[in-house]
């Protein structure tokens, strides 16, 4: 299993590698949990999700033998990073078009990374949503991202 909660880590991984300057000279803030309204100045990232499920091994999950003889079960955690921004947060660009930009700075993030993290197996970027909040206003312009990291554990019998 891992050594951090998954969104801990995929927050970090952003936290880490985010180049404002790929993104219109802005950092976001970036956080787990839901949109968090006490920062609507701010474009945000969240980090939700985290259905975790055991991948192969049929019902038992068992995929390998570990190095210490123990058995071994590949774990996919499923998680959403949201990005979020609005007119009101005065940005230089369209937030629309901010939210573009830093969906793709995100990917390159994970792209970059997807096999650099020696807890994981590897973590990789596989596509996005947009979920624009019209009924809002200031209209949210929001894009989710669904980010999967793939790492062992061992099993115990």
């Amino acid at each position: 299993m891992l050594n951090e909660d998954p969104k801990v880590k995929l927050r970090n991984l952003i936290v880490d590698n985010w180049v404002p300057a790929n993104v219109y000279d802005v950092t976001p803030k970036v956080h787990t949990g839901w949109y968090n309204e006490a920062w609507q100045a701010e474009p945000q990232i969240t980090i939700t999700g985290g259905s975790t499920l055991i991948a192969g091994g049929q019902s038992t999950g068992v995929t390998a033998f570990g190095g210490d003889g123990r058995l071994v079960r590949r774990y996919v955690t499923y998680l959403t990073a949201g990005i979020w921004a609005h007119h009101e947060m005065g940005l230089s660009v369209n937030p629309k078009e901010w939210v573009y930009k830093a969906t793709s700075e995100l990917r390159s993030i994970i792209e970059a990374n997807t096999f650099s993290d020696p807890d994981l197996d590897f973590i990789a970027w596989t596509g996005f949503e947009d979920n624009t909040e019209i009924r809002i206003k200031p209209v949210l312009f929001r894009v989710d991202n669904d980010v999967r990291l793939v790492y062992r554990g061992t099993f115990v019998v």
